[in-house]
């Protein structure tokens, strides 16, 4: 986008997203307006959706430290560390108010596994609410 103005308002609406339904929209309309995005603007949609991702299942921040990725937990696994820990597999360490997934157990297609294992957290929380309110219902 060479207009600097309409670059202004397309990345104000890119980080103002809060679906990933509205992410997928976006790009879309950007595609058709300007064309293919370049690697930049394919890294920062990435990113969006991440972003979207981890806020859905309480994942507070996403964080690289040296060879691993760190989820920083909004509550803590307690009960639930070792259920998740099978759940979410090889290369990734469940600990009590955070996840570390191990960069070298991921291979390069780093993005999409993490993005897996962010669905697969969602999943598991979901399931535990409804395991949560069909107890107190009965």
């Amino acid at each position: 986008v060479t207009d600097l103005a309409t670059r202004l308002e397309v990345y104000q609406r890119l980080v103002q997203i809060a679906d990933l339904e509205d992410v997928d929209r976006i790009e879309a309309e950007i595609r058709d307006r300007f064309g293919p995005l370049p690697i930049q603007a394919q890294n920062l949609v990435c990113g969006i959706r991440l972003k979207i991702r981890a806020a859905m299942c309480g994942v507070e921040s996403v964080t690289r430290a040296d060879k691993r990725i760190v989820l920083r937990l909004k509550d803590e696994t307690g009960g639930a560390r070792q259920t998740l820990q099978r759940r979410l597999g090889k290369g990734v360490v469940v600990g009590n108010n955070q996840i570390r997934l191990e960069l070298d157990q991921m291979a390069d297609d780093w993005e999409q596994r993490l993005a897996d294992i962010l669905r697969a957290l969602a999943e598991f929380r979901h399931e535990l609410e409804e395991g949560i309110r069909k107890t107190v219902a009965t």
